[in-house]
């Protein structure tokens, strides 16, 4: 049984760790005050409010399809959260140096890949737009021959 708290409605916090298989509502209680404080605390401050190991998020996201669920629905929130951060940086609100700044570009490509990843492709075409035909019809023998013909003169010569 979990020890309680002092207000004795509330199960005393644990030391951060995986929470004990058998105890499924705690389990649950711990997944969903880590999604609720990783909108605002982030992966390593969410893990210590709701009392777990830093790995044990990673583990649920494994193993419970709708805790991925719920943890991929916050994506949208938290790019908007970064973007809000790069309008204070550009009016001057908040600073940034440049390593900040390269982390945040990384984590918004991946968040919103359509909107922030760089984009670039090589077309090659044909006449009219159609795609180059290339015709390997021809006589093989006859290069071999003529390969052959002028190694012999250029061995004669030696």
């Amino acid at each position: 049984m979990a020890e309680m708290s002092a207000d004795n409605n509330v199960p005393a916090r644990r030391k951060a760790g995986r929470p004990r298989k058998a105890d499924a509502a705690t389990i649950e209680a711990c997944k969903e005050r880590w999604l609720q404080e990783f909108r605002t605390l982030g992966w390593a401050g969410a893990c210590e409010a709701a009392g777990v190991a830093i790995s044990t998020p990673s583990n649920w996201r494994a193993i419970d399809p709708a805790f991925k669920a719920k943890h991929d629905a916050l994506n949208p929130t938290i790019a908007d959260g970064l973007e809000r951060m790069i309008e204070e940086v550009l009016s001057g609100k908040r600073q940034m140096d440049k390593v900040q700044m390269t982390l945040l570009i990384f984590r918004l490509k991946a968040l919103r890949p359509a909107l922030y990843r760089e984009r670039w492709s090589v077309e090659h075409s044909g006449p009219d737009g159609q795609p180059i035909k290339v015709e390997t019809n021809g006589n093989a023998q006859r290069g071999m021959d003529l390969l052959n013909q002028w190694g012999g003169r250029l061995a004669s010569k030696n």
